[in-house]
């Protein structure tokens, strides 16, 4: 039964990392098309990170379950403190008004996505070499 649920755990840690990457990029879409065509976006953006930011807690657990190796490990942590601090960068920004925490705000996006392609990448290598 434990190595089930660990097999199924390995199995899932890249499809939940291209899930999140792809969720990331749609987030980036909404702010964009908020800030530049159609302010209404806004209420999208902050409601589809109620819907996906979760997937990072199960990218950890999968990874952490799956018994991946110890880089992968501390590796899928960071997606949950990049998105922890999107939510304190961006309510500190707006809260505060502090301009230029809005930027580390919207850069962050990106770096969220290069970390899981990265993720994804090293997931994806590190089972083909897997027996």
């Amino acid at each position: 039964m434990k190595q089930a649920l660990a097999e199924l755990a390995r199995m899932s840690v890249l499809p939940l990392a291209v899930l999140l990457a792809l969720s990331v990029l749609v987030q980036a879409y909404l702010a964009g098309v908020a800030a530049v065509v159609d302010p209404d976006y806004w209420s999208l953006h902050k409601g589809w990170v109620a819907v996906f930011q979760w997937l990072s807690v199960a990218l950890a657990a999968a990874t952490w379950v799956g018994r991946r190796d110890r880089a992968m490990r501390w590796m899928s942590l960071i997606p949950v403190v990049i998105i922890a601090a999107q939510y304190s960068s961006i309510h500190l920004a707006l809260g505060h008004r502090i301009a230029w925490l809005a930027g580390v705000h919207a850069a962050n996006g990106f770096v969220l996505i290069g970390v899981l392609v990265l993720f994804a990448a090293r997931s994806r290598h590190v089972a083909e070499r897997s027996p």
